[in-house]
């Protein structure tokens, strides 16, 4: 990846209080500092629509090695004035952020995450969990036009890709600004599942499960780069850092393709065992690890010898049937299989070909997740995680302390069940978060202790998946810190650096471009509410009409109409069918007596729920009073697909 760089400004303008000042580093782009001994070094590369990459090194001014058990914070702060006289000192500008006072506001804080729950009311939510208020602690509400299967975050552009299975779709989100940016379509009957993010070459990966072929998206915009043929089936994805190949494995077909991701090419297919389920890369056999459920067995193939037409069978561990999910640790040396349908968790060693260690594992195991030191184990008809020791793992022994996660098993919300995962590592590196659907909670486990020591609320929605958006300082090699910033505003901003054993505090200036401006949508299409009628016994049928700024009508291709219970729980979602000359309909099932609101969603019109209103309706109506000037008698159409109540969060 290529890196624009700017030209940062010059140091006499910073102002540290008595500190030492930044000074050049020559054409490198990097400032440097010496404080105590400890030479601070930054470099602050500007990258597109307000991405920036920001790199601190400590080390020692004497020796030049890097500064080991470091753990600095840093901080973004937007100047409001180039007078020296009136900006405050470095080291009070330090003492302010890190004393998290609301009037001294981080532009951008390098020292915190977000928790993003991918929910089953087609919602995004974005948790802060630093909030000392409960109530508080939801940020913002993304909506989503369907329901999300997996997804994938690129640091880089700050994008969250959504995989819209049901819709043939991918939508991209802007998760700085907390909006829906794009969606892409994938192809009819497609069925767009698993992502992989290809960080080298700045693409996102799309399985298509009904359709043979990957698609390659670019992982800025979200636009389609390449449209590659795999074999069929369901398809798991592999884009390992480090090699030049996307693998991706076809349930159907029984085999393995490799995508050369340079080219977009396919290279070559890899025959495997019955129904390859997952796959994960062994670094330290450079070999791709591939579990098939039905042969009962995890093969090892070797990519280089398939590119070169040889035989690319390189291992073979045989495993009871049913084994369905995969995880390599200790550098892909040793492995854990899940095996939903025997109950175990088996441990592996892929060096010498064997199974070491096999452990009971309750509730049909269907997930799985590693920390440094642990790994952690969902069952699906269980409330309870399985924390594994590695540490005894790689001793050949296998032994597990069953830990309480809320009251609800996955089992008690079924409509939760997911491809994508429900555990997030913790960022200080020392426990698990882990959504509980039923409970409609993530709780917060720290290693060694025998219940979760804490929960944040999900707000009544069952998570699909949990993310931690990780904005904090990341140590990439010792004493070496980098972290991804985006910048919705363009300028000179302080970059703030404290470090408290040595205690060091470094300020540095740097330039940065903000997020382009975008160009100005045309005006969405206005909804109108021409009549909502009774249908068939049980059946509502709502007909609007879309017009835009200058009064023509609007045909709508994917609209949908959404109806929420205003005294109650009930929501209903349902498809709208075009009659023509910007009139529609929609049948909808189900709905109980009461007031209800109804709203207008179609992506590709950019007309969303909360600015397509069509009004607030009492079902079932009163009386049917003949059509105004303001409404119309509903027109025969063809039935179309009615729809079946969810529960409102």
């Amino acid at each position: 990846m290529t890196l624009t760089r700017r030209a940062l400004i010059t140091a006499a303008l910073l102002l540290c209080g008595g500190l030492p000042v930044a000074v050049w580093a020559g054409a490198a782009a990097m400032q440097t500092l010496e404080q105590g001994g400890v030479t601070v070094s930054l470099r602050f590369d500007t990258l597109s629509d307000g991405a920036a990459q920001a790199q601190i090194q400590l080390a020692d001014s004497a020796s030049g090695r890097a500064l080991n058990g470091a753990r600095p914070a840093a901080w973004l702060l937007r100047r409001h004035s180039e007078q020296a006289a009136a900006e405050t000192a470095c080291d009070a500008k330090a003492t302010a952020l890190i004393s998290g006072s609301l009037g001294a506001r981080a532009t951008v804080d390098l020292n915190s995450y977000r928790l993003v729950t991918l929910n089953h009311d087609h919602t995004l939510a974005f948790i802060n969990p630093h909030v000392g208020l409960q109530n508080s602690k939801l940020e913002s509400i993304v909506q989503l036009p369907g329901q999300g299967h997996d997804w994938v975050y690129v640091p880089a552009t700050q994008r969250l890709f959504v995989s819209l299975r049901d819709l043939h779709t991918v939508a991209v989100v802007d998760v700085a600004t907390r909006t829906l940016l794009h969606t892409e379509a994938t192809g009819a009957g497609s069925l767009p599942t698993r992502l992989a993010l290809d960080e080298a070459g700045q693409r996102v990966w799309v399985g298509l499960d009904g359709a043979a072929e990957v698609l390659a998206l670019d992982a800025t915009t979200g636009h389609t780069v390449a449209r590659v043929a795999v074999g069929q089936g369901l398809h798991t994805l592999v884009a390992a850092v480090g090699t030049p190949w996307l693998f991706v494995g076809n349930a159907s077909d029984d085999s393995v393709s490799l995508v050369d991701r340079a080219t977009l090419q396919r290279v070559a297919d890899v025959p495997v065992g019955r129904t390859p389920v997952d796959m994960a890369w062994s670094v330290a056999a450079q070999r791709l690890a591939v579990l098939s459920a039905n042969a009962g067995e995890l093969q090892l193939v070797d990519p280089q010898a398939a590119v070169a037409g040889q035989p690319a069978f390189a291992g073979r561990i045989a495993l009871a049937h049913g084994a369905l999910v995969l995880g390599l640790f200790d550098d892909g040396r040793r492995a854990l299989v899940l095996n939903g349908r025997a109950n175990t968790v088996s441990l592996l060693d892929l060096a010498t070909g064997r199974v070491v260690a096999e452990l009971p594992s309750p509730g049909q195991p269907d997930q799985l997740a590693f920390s440094r030191e642990f790994a952690y184990v969902r069952g699906q008809t269980t409330a309870k995680v399985q924390v594994i020791n590695l540490a005894q793992a790689r001793e050949g022994r296998l032994q597990a302390v069953a830990v309480p996660m809320g009251r609800s098993s996955p089992a008690d919300a079924p409509l939760a069940i997911n491809v994508a995962g429900v555990f997030a590592a913790a960022p200080e590196g020392n426990g698990m978060l882990v959504a509980n659907p039923g409970d409609a909670s993530i709780y917060r486990y720290a290693e060694g202790m025998m219940v979760p020591v804490g929960s944040f609320s999900n707000y009544r929605r069952q998570a699909r998946a949990l993310r931690v958006l990780d904005t904090s300082l990341a140590e990439r090699a010792p004493g070496q810190f980098e972290a991804a910033v985006r910048l919705e505003q363009g300028g000179r901003y302080d970059l703030v650096v404290r470090n408290l054993r040595p205690a060091i505090t470094a300020c540095f200036v740097v330039e940065a471009q903000g997020v382009a401006a975008l160009p100005s949508a045309p005006p969405a299409p206005v909804p109108r509410l021409l009549a909502l009628q009774q249908g068939e016994p049980g059946e509502a049928l709502l007909e609007f009409q879309l017009s835009d700024a200058a009064g023509q009508p609007v045909d709508a291709a994917d609209a949908q109409v959404l109806a929420v219970q205003v005294r109650g729980t009930l929501q209903l979602r349902a498809p709208v069918q075009s009659l023509g000359q910007g009139r529609h309909v929609v049948r909808l099932r189900g709905l109980q007596p009461g007031q209800f609101e109804w709203m207008v969603q179609d992506s590709a019109l950019n007309i969303r729920y909360e600015h397509g209103r069509l009004g607030r309706l009492a079902w079932p109506p009163a009386d049917e009073p003949a059509p105004s000037a303001n409404s119309a008698t509903l027109t025969a159409v063809q039935p179309v697909a009615a729809a079946a109540p969810e529960r409102q969060p």
